[in-house]
């Protein structure tokens, strides 16, 4: 496929060129096998697998670390690394609270693709998570934007744990989450909490 650049084009080039650009993109995404790695000619997964895991840490086998979205944690990956004294790649989802059952879909794939041996958990202080209830969280979406969360949602698994009351034991909870139902019984799972006043990660055993 051809690589199209715009900025020496005429206006009527430029729409002409990203309208073809447009129109090939749509025959390729048309097109179920393209972009799907194991439909690659000569792709063999068990062999692909193989060199992954072959790798050792840092090369191949990342860290992952479950963390907050609030942009105040940011610096918390870093900490965490600084922590282990690792300086290879690491993977991180961000999701509310840094809870885990909301990362399992994204656990589950990072362990097949390359047996992780390194999990961080990270919540952090003066989160969201802990300002509110279920029920005050259900009555104000319902009164000021009209969104009704029906109550199958409301006691599911993964809203029940939206929730903090406590980060030591929520960070807990969830290291005891992630060794129940995903992680390999060889992998080490590390908690923190990241105190963003003082910038301070803060292990939790």
């Amino acid at each position: 496929m051809t690589t199209m650049f715009l900025d020496q084009s005429t206006d009527g080039d430029a729409r002409k060129d990203a309208e073809n650009t447009s129109e090939t993109w749509s025959n390729l995404i048309e097109n179920t096998d393209y972009g799907i790695l194991r439909k690659t000619p000569n792709y063999d997964v068990k062999i692909q697998r193989q060199r992954t895991h072959a790798r050792p840490l840092g090369e191949g086998r990342p860290v992952f670390i479950i963390c907050c979205y609030d942009p105040r944690t940011d610096p918390a990956a870093e900490l965490v690394l600084k922590h282990i004294n690792y300086t290879g790649l690491f993977l991180q989802v961000r999701v509310a609270g840094g809870r885990a059952i909301d990362a399992l879909r994204s656990l589950i794939t990072a362990h097949y693709m390359f047996h992780l041996e390194v999990i961080a958990v990270v919540h952090h202080t003066f989160c969201g998570c802990t300002s509110f209830t279920l029920s005050t969280i259900s009555e104000a979406l319902a009164k000021e934007d009209n969104i009704h969360i029906n109550e199958e949602i409301l006691n599911s698994e993964c809203i029940k744990a939206l929730t903090i009351e406590n980060l030591n034991k929520s960070v807990k909870d969830d290291m005891k989450l992630i060794r129940e139902r995903v992680a390999s019984p060889n992998a080490k799972i590390l908690g923190f909490v990241f105190d963003i006043r003082t910038g301070e990660l803060i292990p939790i055993e």
